[in-house]
């Protein structure tokens, strides 16, 4: 029986808090986001999906790995990898 903790990795914990954090934030200002075209409500999908993406992909990584500590180090080089991107290419550097 496996135990909390191996299924608690980052790329999970960080998954269910884009996407909690999104429909919290698209359900509490729905009127602002939705003005103007809605591209608030667009914005608020793509982070839903990239918390989808996070999750799908820390349970391949949990599938195909059962070290916890391999598992753990391969997640956080791809969530720094992802935020390396994000910062770089965002247009703000």
């Amino acid at each position: 029986m496996m135990k909390v903790k191996q299924y608690l990795t980052p790329l999970i914990i960080m998954g269910w808090i884009a996407i909690i954090g999104a429909l919290i934030n698209l359900f509490i200002n729905w009127a602002e986001l939705s003005y103007a075209e809605g591209w608030g409500v667009v914005g608020m999908i793509g982070i839903i999906l990239y918390g989808s993406i996070a999750l799908t992909l820390g349970l391949l990584i949990r599938l195909i790995t059962k070290n916890l500590k391999l598992r753990i180090l391969i997640e956080l080089i791809l969530i720094a990898l992802a935020a390396s991107y994000i910062v770089f290419y965002s247009g703000r550097f």
